[in-house]
């Protein structure tokens, strides 16, 4: 795994290989409403089973012809707006040079001050059940963190981990027709990276644990891949003040696995080891649960289950990439992937029956 942590490697790289893609990720949770955003820009929807459909066909589409965006937020257990949306490609914009993104009326700039790098995200996303989310996000962080690289040099994977933890301000609301349903406003702490494969992301791996939590003064950020039976893991505390970057000592999944309705099996503990003694990284609750991929709330503990102290709620996944492309999983995708020269799924368009979907 080739992680670095640059700013000015903050654009859009080139990709000319079939089932090649380009994320920019942000979120952030904040544990006095218990709000979580997670907003992921896309070049190249590696999600959407048009981009899956064409790599079959023609062996040779390319990235830029499928951008896309995800838009999740959640309220403690409950998920409030949930979008995963295709674009055609004169809906989308993507800076060589700096993180300028635009995707539909969704965007997402960045101003970097001598002594601030803000990130400033821009959304206007309407459901096909009409659920309507607007606003604002700032993402705010030290303009001036130490340049590090962890890992392998590698040309077909690149994990650029921006800003482990910035502060983040959010004014969005939720509506429907022209009926305000609520306003989310908070402060909170967050987090964004950005990621670049230039090959299928089956190629690179087989499943994938990811995830970070923000401690008292530092970040825990780790992943666990695994490739043909070989494990690949690393996890690393970033400190907030100098950006200094330290490995874990061990990092390890802890057995049983469990399985959901959809026959996708994974492991929802944890254990890692920091400056000689041992926690457990435990599942709080599951936001996300398909065939294919989940995302959950975690906590970081001792090994007898007791929060540590200092340590906040972080945000993990997971993910069986190979799953992606089944024909049996499709039509589960297709309920919940929307494109936006494409009629929407029947399901998509009611609102009580959308929020039962995985």
């Amino acid at each position: 795994m080739y992680l670095i942590s640059d700013p000015s490697k903050d654009h859009r790289h080139p990709k000319t290989s079939s089932g090649a893609y380009e994320w920019w990720y942000f979120d952030v949770l904040d544990e006095v409403t218990g709000i979580g955003v997670v907003i992921i820009f896309y070049d190249g929807l590696l999600f959407s089973p048009d981009y899956h459909i064409a790599q079959q066909k023609s062996g040779g589409e390319i990235p830029d012809k499928f951008p896309g965006i995800s838009i999740s937020v959640y309220e403690k257990g409950k998920t409030l707006f949930y979008a995963l949306k295709g674009y055609s490609k004169d809906r989308a914009f993507f800076s060589d040079t700096r993180c300028e993104v635009m995707i539909g009326n969704n965007s997402v700039t960045v101003d970097a001050s001598h002594q601030y790098l803000t990130y400033c995200i821009q959304l206007d996303e309407q459901l096909p059940n009409k659920l309507h989310l607007l606003g604002s996000l700032t993402f705010q962080a030290n303009n001036n963190p130490p340049k590090w690289i962890a890992g392998e040099s590698s040309e077909d994977h690149l994990w650029n981990l921006i800003q482990a933890k910035n502060n983040v301000s959010a004014n969005l609301k939720l509506a429907r027709s022209e009926e305000i349903l609520k306003q989310i406003t908070f402060s909170g702490s967050g987090y964004h990276d950005h990621n670049m494969g230039n090959r299928p992301i089956d190629d690179d791996f087989d499943q994938w644990y990811w995830g970070r939590i923000h401690l008292d003064g530092s970040t825990l950020v780790w992943y666990i891949m695994f490739k043909d039976d070989d494990m690949h893991q690393g996890a690393w505390v970033i400190q907030d003040k100098d950006g200094y970057v330290s490995p874990v000592d061990s990092i390890r999944l802890k057995t049983p696995a469990k399985t959901n309705i959809f026959g996708l099996s994974f492991v929802d503990k944890i254990e890692v080891g920091i400056d000689g003694l041992l926690y457990d990284i435990r599942t709080e609750y599951i936001w996300d649960q398909g065939p294919f991929y989940l995302r959950y709330k975690v906590r970081l503990t001792d090994t007898s289950g007791t929060q540590q102290e200092g340590s906040n709620a972080g945000i993990a996944e997971f993910i069986k990439p190979n799953r992606i492309s089944k024909k049996w999983v499709r039509p589960m995708i297709r309920v919940r992937y929307h494109h936006d020269e494409s009629q929407a799924h029947w399901i998509q368009k009611s609102l009580r029956l959308s929020k039962w979907t995985w």
